[in-house]
């Protein structure tokens, strides 16, 4: 199976959503067309690179992949696919939205998501499937659950202006971050530190280790100049101390000006 789960920051309000009743193929009120995939083209090695586009209503927004503690994180079923051995997606640089006096991650208008597949067999179409579960919010929030699919001949091109311009508007890479981890009751307490300047007038720094079931808490941040630092508490499924591995830590810098990013941390 190819899954793609975003972690759950923010289960106990998905779960009373879903609980609600039956999440909506298409919600006219807050979606402006149904979600669909976008063609892309072929590298030299067989890979494609193609798009999901969702293209929202005015005023409503749907959520990054570690959106915050009120925001709701995206799943990706992949599985139905075929002729695809593993999926990579590059998330834009996402807005920071005031939820409530909470800072919650997303997008709002037309959001298209790059998507790096790859197939088990590079000379065969790749027949895509996903299955999207999602939560779009203006006022209220709705859960939407929707299966897009499409067929991909290597030699298919589509919609390449699109992606290109989403593929730019992701995060600068970023070097030297460091990272303190303290043993905590039911897990770690991680303090990331880095050197970056400010992104403007917000800021919002989010720290994801390699496991996506492992919950973080929403960082408290402190900005010092040209370094930011951020401490979240990490906790596992067993809620028990663990170790955690420095090099596959994911940190990101999110501001109103754009946003860096880096994976790895060394011990300071």
């Amino acid at each position: 199976m190819i899954k793609n789960t975003a972690a759950p920051t923010c289960l106990a309000l998905a779960l009373s959503l879903l609980a609600a009743g039956p999440a909506l193929a298409f919600e006219p009120q807050a979606l402006a067309a149904a979600p669909r995939l976008l063609a892309g083209w072929t590298h030299a090695d067989g890979s494609r690179t193609a798009a999901l586009r969702l293209e929202m209503n005015a005023g409503w927004h749907t959520y990054w992949r570690r959106p915050g503690d009120t925001g709701i994180p995206p799943q990706f079923d992949w599985s139905a696919s075929h002729n695809l051995a593993a999926v990579q997606i590059h998330w834009p640089n996402p807005q920071i939205f005031d939820t409530s006096g909470s800072a919650t991650l997303g997008y709002e208008g037309t959001l298209v998501l790059p998507i790096t597949l790859t197939p088990r067999d590079p000379a065969a179409p790749i027949d895509l499937s996903v299955a999207l579960d999602l939560g779009v919010c203006d006022e209220v929030c709705l859960p939407l659950s929707s299966q897009v699919s499409a067929r991909f001949d290597p030699s298919t091109t589509g919609d390449v202006p699109a992606i290109q311009t989403a593929l730019a508007q992701g995060p600068t890479p970023a070097h030297g971050a460091t990272c303190t981890a303290t043993p905590i009751a039911d897990g770690l307490r991680l303090t990331a530190t880095l050197e970056t300047p400010r992104l403007g007038r917000r800021e919002v720094m989010v720290i994801e280790p390699s496991d996506p079931a492992i919950w973080v808490s929403q960082a408290e941040v402190l900005r010092d100049g040209a370094v930011i630092r951020a401490t979240s508490d990490l906790v596992p499924p067993n809620a028990q101390p663990f170790a955690l591995e420095r090099s596959k830590v994911t940190i990101s810098v999110i501001g109103d000006a754009g946003a860096v990013q880096t994976v790895g941390c060394s011990a300071p």
